[in-house]
């Protein structure tokens, strides 16, 4: 389950969300973070060819998660954090330097994040990470001081704006591009906008809308439902009374099967559209045929997109021996994991530019300095480029679109939505 999702099904006190940005206030009591060190080795019981061992000082990279909460549990984040991690070693590290990551667990908490930012702040890092994790807006500053930079899966304002963060992708554009997505799958008609009954879910919907009228759809409006609905019947007869051709869903995973099972009890036949978490192999196991049909808009290809990008191949070895040693998430190679993937790949293509030691001032000038990074024949990213005046720190706004048949995703194209909507 993506951050923001698990924002709109529990948002605890002290929390006030606006779109992608939450403020903190009052109402936590005190936790102290969990943190763990993976030295840049193979995961134990698992069998990476190696190489040579990289034996030169390790370029250590500070991981934020969020795992083992009520509030946000997402393993899989990290797991294809750890799977790069493991490459990168085992093909002779970054020039001969190991990559080791020092995770340090959020547990849904903003106080035990603001402690992982200070630790990681006096720890020597050269750079930090968000590997799904959700207290960006309050790391980023703390980071900034201490001059380490953040490479970010962005859902807050300050990701998404701060000069020392560099987000991997734009996660707002994969909402935006549902129209686009659903659209290149064939559908045409009135396009509705499935979300929850609370405000912080609205700025979402309306950007769908957006999307969808930017590329000919009819408006069937917003329709909204409790995140804790027992029964989507009466939401289902809603969108069935719009004659919904297409409808994009902004919930969370579970209320996504909710629907879709609640559609499929009285014949009502749509496309339903849907970023990548609803569609993560955990999801559509539990859906069955019913997933067969659904419109898939997300930052990262899915991760059965081996035909097109072959590299994908590796990425799902790697998560299936960290599956067999037992670690947490490995089971589940969605979107979050794809993109925690393709992140640490990307950080290691930019680390090997640096002359001399990775330090983070050294990592921050590179970062700025990068275009064009290859990052496993999948993204192009341009860290140190400008975006639009809405989205400043990220330039890519590539989101892929797919369509699933037969249990598997299959690609149908990929847009730039920065075109579609006319940022500047």
């Amino acid at each position: 389950m993506r951050t923001w999702q698990r924002r709109l099904l529990r948002r605890p006190v002290g929390v006030a969300c606006v779109g992608m940005v939450c403020l903190f206030g009052a109402g936590w009591g005190s936790l102290s973070a969990s943190s763990d060190s993976f030295p840049g080795t193979s995961t134990p019981g698992t069998s990476v060819s190696q190489t040579k061992a990289p034996a030169g000082s390790p370029i250590k990279v500070f991981v934020f998660v969020s795992e083992n909460n009520p509030v946000l549990d997402a393993p899989w984040a990290f797991a294809g954090a750890r799977a790069a991690t493991d490459e990168i070693n085992a093909a002779g590290g970054v020039n001969g330097h190991p990559v080791k990551l020092t995770t340090c667990n959020e547990l849904g908490n903003p106080n035990a994040a603001v402690h992982c930012a200070t630790q990681a702040a006096s720890g020597g890092y050269a750079v930090a990470f968000s590997a799904g994790a959700e207290f960006g807006a309050l790391e980023v500053p703390i980071l900034q001081k201490a001059g380490i930079p953040f490479v970010t899966e962005p859902i807050s304002g300050p990701e998404l704006t701060n000069p020392d963060s560099f987000p991997i992708a734009n996660f707002a554009m994969e909402f935006a591009a549902f129209g686009s997505a659903a659209k290149k799958a064939g559908v045409s008609g009135v396009f509705t906008t499935l979300t929850y009954s609370v405000a912080a879910a609205l700025p979402l919907a309306k950007l769908v809308e957006r999307g969808a009228v930017a590329v000919g759809f009819k408006d069937g409006g917003i329709v909204t439902v409790s995140p804790a609905a027992p029964d989507y019947s009466p939401t289902i007869q809603r969108l069935k009374d719009k004659g919904s051709a297409a409808v994009g869903m902004v919930v969370a995973p579970p209320g996504a099967v909710q629907a879709i099972r609640a559609a499929s009890n009285v014949a009502f036949q749509t496309a339903w559209v849907v970023d990548g978490a609803p569609m993560d192999p955990h999801n559509m196991k539990l859906l069955g045929q019913l997933s067969d049909g659904a419109v898939v808009a997300e930052v990262v290809p899915p991760w059965d997109a081996t035909s097109r990008y072959p590299s994908l191949a590796t990425f799902n070895a790697s998560m299936k021996r960290l599956s067999a040693a037992g670690v947490r998430g490995a089971d589940n190679p969605g979107e979050s994991a794809v993109a925690s993937w393709l992140a640490i790949h990307g950080i290691g293509k930019v680390a090997a530019t640096i002359q001399g030691s990775v330090t983070a001032s050294a990592m921050t000038t590179a970062l700025r300095h990068a275009h064009n990074v290859d990052i496993k024949g999948i993204l192009q990213w341009s860290p140190g480029a400008p975006g639009p005046a809405a989205y400043p720190r990220t330039d890519n706004s590539t989101v892929f679109l797919a369509k699933v048949a037969n249990g598997h995703n299959m690609l149908v194209g990929k847009v730039n939505m920065y075109q579609v909507l006319k940022l500047k």
